[in-house]
């Protein structure tokens, strides 16, 4: 039977992009990549969400990349979708959003940069092996966002050009993806 949870190195290179975001103490950051690492590979969105609510709840943290992605944001003239769904206006602060919208921002960006991580190593694989011309894209999920279709203007064509510096989540809740195209017949 095929084993399709994202695998561990995904787990942990997604991992290493995203903690040091994280205003955490070293052993919390292990303890939570163990915790998401498994509650993610249960297939269980409902136990993941749970991990991690109760995960962040002891602890009083700060995520500084949220405040960047929600000045550079606000300095677009876009904001999220899921943020404005969440009560999060460009005049809130990390510390009023509420601690299960927190968690739930924090899932969603660590079960994108695993599933990047995941399908970024299979592209890698796929051109190790010479299938026809396999490239990565970015894939906008949700239009009705402004920010993600900011966002996915911003970082596609680089993306398309193989530089992989950029890759989803490009903001908490950010509705874009990476994908594999394998161009077949392609020259």
């Amino acid at each position: 039977m095929a084993d399709f949870r994202t695998p561990l190195p995904a787990h942990r290179a997604a991992f290493a992009r995203m903690a040091p975001g994280f205003d955490l103490p070293a052993a919390a950051k292990e303890e939570l990549r163990t915790l998401f690492q498994a509650a993610e590979r249960s297939g269980d969105p409902a136990r993941l969400r749970r991990t991690l609510r109760d995960f962040f709840g002891q602890y009083i943290w700060h995520w500084p990349w949220f405040d960047t992605c929600a000045a550079e944001l606000e300095a677009a003239g876009v904001w999220p979708l899921c943020w404005t769904q969440d009560g999060i206006t460009p005049d809130t602060r990390w510390q009023a959003i509420p601690h299960n919208v927190k968690a739930d921002l924090v899932g969603r960006a660590l079960v994108t940069a695993a599933y990047t991580e995941r399908d970024l190593a299979n592209l890698r694989q796929l051109q190790r092996d010479g299938v026809s011309r396999p490239i990565g894209r970015l894939h906008l999920d949700d239009d009705r966002c402004a920010a993600s279709r900011w966002a996915f203007a911003r970082h596609a064509l680089a993306v398309e050009r193989g530089d992989f510096a950029t890759l989803p989540p490009l903001f908490p809740g950010c509705a874009v993806s990476f994908r594999i195209d394998l161009q077949r017949g392609k020259r």
